[in-house]
């Protein structure tokens, strides 16, 4: 199975990859791509919209296999969790030293990338 993490919001490119990700599952067959969203708790339960997203928080892609919400103290902490996640992922299969990992940033900077693990 290929993953890939996402902050699970149904807007921009996630909303694109989810898609996506349906359409060849449905092509290729079931499982063959797993989203996962890692996003903050107070994304996915308040009112709170997440940073570079004025007004309300748009609604969670349901193109997403799995949420994983992070009670966050700090807003490096999602970062950090995700990171940590991703590295995880990217050593799944012990036939391979370590799976090629691949980040797509847009519309963020650098600090959201982190620190591999």
């Amino acid at each position: 199975t290929l993953w890939c993490v996402t902050d699970g919001l149904s807007k921009g490119i996630v909303k694109l990859a989810g898609k996506a990700v349906r359409d060849y599952n449905e092509a290729y067959g079931q499982d063959r791509i797993s989203l996962l969203a890692v996003l903050p708790w107070k994304w996915g339960l308040s009112n709170q919209p997440p940073p570079a997203v004025p007004g309300s928080l748009p609604g969670l892609d349901p193109n997403h296999n799995f949420f994983l919400m992070v009670d966050d103290n700090a807003e490096t902490d999602t970062v950090e969790v995700r990171t940590r996640i991703e590295t995880l992922l990217s050593r799944l299969d012990e036939s391979m030293p370590q799976a090629p990992a691949c980040c797509i940033l847009a519309n963020g900077t650098l600090d959201d990338c982190g620190q591999p693990a």
